[in-house]
């Protein structure tokens, strides 16, 4: 999609066509009267929600993609649980517990270690892509710890549609300050076309599966089941892009995995 489109505008058009797709699939159980009623609380929620938790975190992640490993982007992403703790402390009013915070630093020593791929990280060398991740991953926190103050008011399929029209709102305003273009004859690009498809599907279902399981589950326990990613975007960077992962973001992977892990682990006991 970058070769056609840019940062935003990306985003705004791959949320919009999800929303079309969102829409016709799930019309029947979309209640529009009470989407257009929606009280206060609920909707300062999902605007955040849809602005900071969506769409800056999908320009967040599309900057990282486009500028690190697939391996690397996964593994920084992995610590959306810390700052779902973070904001848990903070909104939520839980207790801060001294060795979260530690395995917090460690975990963000071996981010250290991938992005300058160096044992002895050189902060010097610390690369853009993974500052654009770690960003995602905070704004993902907002998303997630979000979920958590909505009412039962909408069903998971009209908060995934309102949602996302939101962030739609949002990526738009943000590519109109940037004052972003949008060539017409660029969107005949095949390899653009793909992208758009893929993203705009990929956009309703993961919106529809969060909406649905960080309802049912503990925010800080669905934040570790997505620690399987690591697995998935190593096989994929590996076999698609024919990545090559070095010795040191091999060690900075395994200690931020280990410190998500017991992290998670202290925070749900």
């Amino acid at each position: 999609m970058s070769k056609g489109l840019e940062d935003f505008t990306q985003v705004y058009l791959r949320i919009f066509l999800g929303i079309i797709i969102g829409v016709i699939v799930f019309n029947k159980s979309i209640r529009y009267k009470k989407v257009f009623t929606l009280p206060k609380k609920d909707l300062l929620t999902i605007v955040l929600m849809g602005v900071a938790g969506y769409a800056l975190a999908v320009y967040f992640i599309t900057m990282g993609s486009l500028k690190a490993k697939m391996m690397n982007v996964s593994i920084t992403f992995s610590t959306v649980p810390f700052w779902t703790y973070l904001y848990s402390v903070i909104f939520l009013k839980k207790r801060i517990r001294i060795v979260p915070v530690v395995l917090i630093l460690i975990s963000f020593l071996g981010i250290s270690i991938i992005s300058t791929k160096s044992i002895i990280p050189k902060y010097q060398s610390f690369t853009i892509g993974e500052m654009y991740v770690l960003a995602s991953a905070a704004c993902f926190g907002i998303y997630y710890i979000g979920r958590k103050f909505l009412s039962d008011y909408l069903n998971n399929n009209e908060l995934t549609i309102t949602v996302m029209f939101f962030a739609f709102i949002g990526s738009l305003f943000f590519s109109f300050i940037l004052k972003e273009k949008l060539l017409i004859s660029n969107l005949l690009n095949f390899q653009v076309l793909i992208g758009l498809g893929i993203s705009a599907v990929s956009n309703v279902l993961t919106t529809k599966i969060e909406m649905f399981s960080f309802k049912k589950l503990n925010t800080v326990f669905g934040s570790q089941l997505l620690l399987f990613e690591n697995l998935f975007s190593l096989i994929l960077g590996f076999i698609v892009y024919h990545e090559k992962i070095l010795p040191p973001e091999i060690v900075g992977s395994i200690i931020v995995i280990i410190s998500v892990f017991f992290a998670n682990k202290v925070i749900n006991d």
